[in-house]
């Protein structure tokens, strides 16, 4: 029988032990300096996982479609409900939403802005331009219909009318991360490449 050498068997499992830590560590970096898995970390820390979260939406949309059964013209809950399907992916439920507090209060532009964008989601280019550019003949200095212009020209390769509405943006809304981005695109489209 061989027996096992318990000074380099306890050499051998640290030596693995720190291999596998390191690979460990080396694999999260990248995803914890800014993807996915941050925020994982950081839901885990605050004591809310991804899970729970969905679980706190629907509840709140329970809430918010008995709110509209009982008041069927409360306009924020309508934008609410629509907000929180549109950030769930599902776009033609926030349409919906949308759409309804529109019937209500047709001068909401930032609705109208979102609503615009779930057209977009949904592969309706041509819907998503007509209602951004009827907030824009409104309301000329709403900067997120520009900016939602822009991203539907550039999806279009229309670099002419992107570069407009861009440009556009970047007067009513010079400074910020989007207003950095939306320079880049700019720079990008005018070398012709990625």
């Amino acid at each position: 029988m061989i027996m096992l050498d318990k000074e380099r068997a306890g050499l051998w499992i640290k030596i693995g032990a720190i291999v596998i830590a390191a690979s460990f560590i080396i694999t999260l970096m990248p995803a914890v300096s800014g993807g996915d898995l941050g925020g994982f970390f950081k839901s885990f820390f605050q004591g809310t996982s991804g899970k729970s979260q969905d679980t706190e939406s629907q509840a709140r949309i329970i809430e918010l479609k008995d709110a509209i059964t009982k008041d069927p013209k409360d306009v924020a809950s309508l934008v609410e409900l629509g907000n929180l399907y549109y950030d769930a992916g599902k776009y033609s439920s926030a349409i919906t939403y949308y759409q309804k507090s529109l019937d209500l209060d047709a001068a909401n532009y930032d609705v109208m802005t979102d609503m615009g964008a779930a057209y977009h989601a949904t592969g309706q280019s041509d819907k998503a331009l007509e209602i951004f550019k009827a907030v824009v003949v409104a309301k000329p200095d709403h900067a997120m219909a520009w900016f939602n212009q822009g991203v539907v020209y550039n999806s279009k390769n229309d670099t002419p009318n992107m570069r407009f509405a861009w440009e556009r943006f970047l007067v009513l809304q010079p400074t910020g991360d989007l207003a950095d981005q939306v320079r880049q695109e700019l720079k990008t489209a005018t070398s012709g490449g990625s």
